[in-house]
């Protein structure tokens, strides 16, 4: 069997930063998140021969921001920890990956076959990265 080299993923900035880490006010993602998220989806992507795929959903408030505070105080009562993202700081778990289409969208809105699902609002993003 050939063997294939892969690209080195980008290299992280500052490992410090951990899930605890906040968005800023402003909607932007934060150095501090976008770092974590660029560890820990390398620390599962560098085990994965190339032309393997990560998925991944993730927890938003996008959509239904009145429903972000319930729905962390739920888990907190649960002693679940839950860290819901925006888009921004979501996108850096595929840093290095090809996205599969339709990309990095809401859970409602990944399918691949027709017809397509009808449209609900859905508090989930979900996306496939295929590992180069």
């Amino acid at each position: 069997m050939p063997s294939t080299t892969r690209a080195p993923r980008p290299a992280a900035r500052d490992s410090r930063s951990g899930p605890g880490s906040a968005s800023r006010s402003d909607g932007q993602a934060s150095n501090a998140s976008a770092t974590w998220s660029s560890i820990l989806s390398s620390s599962l992507v560098d085990a994965l021969p190339a032309g393997s795929f990560l998925v991944l959903s993730h927890g938003t408030a996008d959509r239904h921001p009145e429903l972000q505070q319930e729905t962390e105080t739920a888990y907190r009562k649960g002693a679940i920890p839950l860290r819901m993202r925006i888009r921004s700081e979501v996108e850096p778990f595929f840093d290095g990956l090809d996205l599969v289409e339709p990309g990095l969208v809401f859970a409602t809105e990944w399918y691949q076959q027709e017809p397509a699902p009808v449209r609900e609002r859905s508090g989930f993003y979900a996306g496939v990265g295929r590992v180069r």
